[in-house]
């Protein structure tokens, strides 16, 4: 299994590495992430064979897990789950939420099947899990080209 954060506004995904992943502004960081509210060293997720960890380290701002911050224990993550780094949100209230904001959904996918002639090289497309250099930025997203209003950077988003 494959897992991934995928940004709840923009569709950007993060997919994440075996063992620790460590996510923030900082460059050492596993994947950089510029989004508001993010710290240097924000959170760190560990991917434990299908079992995902997830844990606040020097956040100013929090993780929030499913609307509610986890502080610096160590959770369990499902897939489904809703992350926020530093923004805390009321899922039962309609706001206006900028492109900015650090909101992700816990997703997964199937490893992609073992190629068994080994003489082909291993194409694993653009939804695998980069294989030889982890650290990756993540842009802060812009607004998109079809709004039509483009003084407006926000999405709304209501609870379901």
């Amino acid at each position: 299994m494959n897992f991934y954060l995928e940004h709840v506004l923009s569709g950007d995904k993060v997919y994440l590495v075996r063992g620790d992943n460590t996510l923030g502004r900082n460059p050492s960081c596993t994947w950089i992430m510029n989004y508001d509210y993010m710290s240097r060293f924000h959170a760190v997720i560990v991917v434990k064979r299908e079992t995902l960890f997830i844990k606040e380290l020097d956040s100013l701002n929090g993780v929030f897990l499913n609307y509610s911050r986890i502080g610096s224990e160590l959770r369990e993550v499902f897939v489904g789950d809703d992350i926020s780094f530093g923004v805390d949100i009321d899922p039962s209230v309609e706001q206006q939420l900028p492109w900015t904001f650090g909101i992700f959904t816990v997703k997964a996918e199937p490893a992609p099947a073992q190629n068994m002639d080994r003489t082909k090289k291993n194409n694993n497309g653009d939804k695998a899990p980069p294989t030889n250099n982890p650290l990756i930025t993540i842009k802060t997203p812009t607004k998109p080209t079809t709004n039509p209003n483009p003084t407006n950077t926000a999405t709304t988003v209501a609870a379901s």
